[in-house]
């Protein structure tokens, strides 16, 4: 019976390891009213992604007040303790961005780049210090402990629906139905001296490029970012429906392509990213090894450089652009009317 027992087990052992695929969708599109933010279409976002999604992943979602500061924590922590060795792990966020006035030396800018949860406001007060933004390190920390978890087999994806704007110290002069999940002043910016300011507004498009580590026994770790963070993160429209960009190509991609094939399935969110904006660069940040996907170069028709510089610019000339051809074609037609008129009598 023992030498039975020791068979058996053994024979367990032998056993390959069943690896799991889990998601964690977050998504918050409907912010408290004096929090400072305008409502944006993330509960769309995940409600596609929950299709794409649900025969690869076991699904957890998070929506609206559920994802607090506490809220996304608490579901890390639960997510944590479910996966295991080997696991794909994606975590995604559709929501709110803020750059942050930090005085830690390893931000080049000066700057943390913060997702916003649903109880975090957009400007500092009396009553809100910015403890609930959920900044770069928070969230470095804790993906840091999901790659320990996973182990060197395993994979962890985040997906970064959001915007870290840097150009959202400009005045906003885009059409009312034009979306950006971003667009708040750098929070904390109203307590530097004019000489600070400057200062940080001079190096607000330093791009952060630092490489992220492989570690042993740690697995890879893929980000992917909606924008870089010197641009804007402009909300799309299919059919009626707005849906943030990277939400929606990943939905595209995610339909056809596994990420068991982690580059096809990259590279078929990059080719509708670029399908879909062309004011934005998605940001691709990874450790693993031969995951080259080419940058495309966007070229702003105004000034010639990429085109962050000019976002505004050109949502005004797309704003214009119908009515303008809708005014030429009627005065076409009414000349050619008049031109009848004419030939007849």
């Amino acid at each position: 019976m023992r030498k039975c027992v020791i068979l058996l087990f053994c024979l367990l052992a032998c056993l390959p390891i069943i690896s799991k695929k889990r998601a964690l969708l977050i998504g918050i599109g409907h912010y408290p009213p004096k929090s400072g933010w305008c409502d944006i279409s993330s509960i769309n976002d995940i409600n596609i992604l929950k299709t794409a999604l649900s025969n690869e992943f076991i699904i957890h979602v998070l929506k609206d007040q559920e994802a607090t500061h506490e809220g996304i924590n608490n579901a890390i922590k639960h997510l944590l303790q479910e996966c295991d060795k080997g696991d794909t792990i994606l975590l995604h966020f559709s929501c709110h961005g803020q750059q942050v006035i930090t005085d830690r030396p390893e931000e080049p800018d000066g700057l943390d780049e913060a997702l916003v949860p649903y109880d975090a406001y957009s400007t500092i007060s009396k009553q809100y210090s910015g403890d609930k933004h959920y900044l770069d390190n928070e969230l470095s920390h804790n993906l840091d402990e999901l790659r320990r978890k996973v182990g060197a087999a395993g994979l962890v994806i985040v997906t970064l629906d959001a915007c870290y704007s840097g150009s959202s110290h400009r005045g906003e002069n885009d059409a009312p139905d034009v979306i950006y999940r971003g667009g708040a002043d750098i929070l904390g910016i109203e307590n530097l001296s004019e000489d600070s300011l400057q200062i940080v507004l001079s190096k607000q498009n330093i791009e952060d490029k630092t490489p992220i580590d492989r570690k042993e026994g740690y697995s890879d770790l893929l980000m992917v970012s909606a924008c870089k963070s010197n641009q804007k993160n402009k909300e799309i429209i299919k059919d009626g429906i707005g849906y943030g960009p990277l939400s929606y190509s990943i939905y595209l991609s995610s339909c056809s392509n596994s990420t068991n094939d982690i580059k096809k399935w990259l590279s078929g969110v990059r080719s509708q990213m670029d399908s879909l904006t062309y004011t934005q660069t998605p940001e691709i940040r990874s450790s693993i090894q031969d995951l080259e996907i080419e940058e495309v170069s966007k070229i702003c028709p105004i000034c010639g450089k990429e085109v962050c510089e000019c976002d505004e610019q050109l949502d005004d000339s797309q704003n214009v652009l119908i009515p303008i051809l809708i005014g030429v074609f009627l005065l076409i037609l009414v000349f050619y009317c008049l031109w009848i008129m004419k030939k007849r009598k």
